[in-house]
């Protein structure tokens, strides 16, 4: 087999050209910092990190679903321990208007103190979070939750719609209840068994009772009582979201570290082992250039003198 000048030039240049490709290559994963630079050099390690990606994004939602979880309860439970104060003195009040020493007068005072109070009350009922959504709507968080119309009955605006989110394989958080969870009607004394009005009717009926000289031991004070409970139920019931919030999220962040830690494996490049293999690479390019060199050097002629 013959082997021409052209030939020998072409497959050094050939050589040359891959060596220079790889050491291009090579320096291009050190200024990325990434084990590859295209799926084709390695396959299964660019399939493992497309699911690891999409592993990374679904624990990213989950994580921004419990911060909004946890930031809704917190204000829900700072507005309902509120209320609690406020029907705590309502109970103070309703206690000592009992009292038959307090005047027709006193009692007026009285009422106009229940009457600012449950304006505070329905004020704490159309708290809203920092993006403007109502916290007690259920999922009509456009709107207020609760209003006072025309009439001067209270009455709610909002859904009976619960959301629940996911954050877990097989576990929900409700998001979004409604209103009435919270701020609960309670049962009329003396009424027909079963009779109910709603939370703020029964305040009304308080300072009413008060104006009038009505009965407030038979059913203020036991609406009251009620009332009390039943914002203890609720701030419980905050409270056991805001703790199943934490624990979920430890888990969720156990969870993020580790597909972190997988993602980095594969994805990050050895330095200590690339930068052997670039000196590797150069050396081996530079034995190309001076053998070529060499090579290129001689001739028919250099053989005859």
């Amino acid at each position: 087999m013959k082997i021409s000048t052209v030939l020998q030039f072409d497959r050094a240049a050939g050589q040359m050209g891959k060596l220079t490709g790889e050491l291009a290559q090579q320096q291009a994963r050190i200024s990325s910092g990434e084990a590859f630079l295209a799926p084709r050099e390695a396959p299964q390690d660019a399939t493992a990190l497309l699911r690891l990606d999409a592993l990374r994004s679904n624990q990213d939602v989950r994580l921004g679903l419990l911060d909004r979880a946890e930031a809704r309860a917190n204000l829900q439970e700072s507005a309902l321990r509120s209320v609690s104060d406020v029907l705590i003195r309502l109970k103070e009040l309703g206690i000592q208007a009992a009292n038959d020493t307090y005047s027709a007068t006193d009692k007026q005072v009285f009422a106009l103190e229940v009457r600012a109070l449950g304006d505070e009350l329905l004020s704490l009922a159309n708290t809203r979070d920092a993006e403007g959504n109502a916290i007690f709507a259920g999922a009509a968080t456009q709107g207020a939750a609760f209003a006072r119309g025309v009439d001067g009955i209270v009455t709610y605006l909002g859904d009976s719609t619960r959301i629940a989110v996911p954050v877990g394989e097989s576990r929900a958080l409700l998001l979004a209840r409604p209103g009435t969870d919270f701020f609960t009607p309670v049962t009329v004394p003396g009424a027909a068994e079963g009779t109910r009005e709603s939370f703020f009717s029964a305040i009304d009926r308080f300072a009413e009772a008060l104006e009038t000289g009505g009965d407030l031991r038979g059913t203020t004070l036991a609406q009251l009582d009620s009332m009390l409970e039943g914002s203890s139920l609720a701030l419980a019931r905050v409270g056991t979201d805001l703790s199943a919030v934490n624990q979920q999220r430890e888990i969720l962040s156990e969870e993020r570290l580790q597909t972190d830690a997988l993602i980095s494996d594969l994805r990050d490049l050895d330095f200590a082992e690339a930068i052997t293999k670039l000196r590797a690479d150069q050396l081996a390019l530079e034995a190309a250039q001076s053998s070529f060199a060499r090579i290129a050097g001689q001739s028919l002629f250099n053989f005859l003198r």
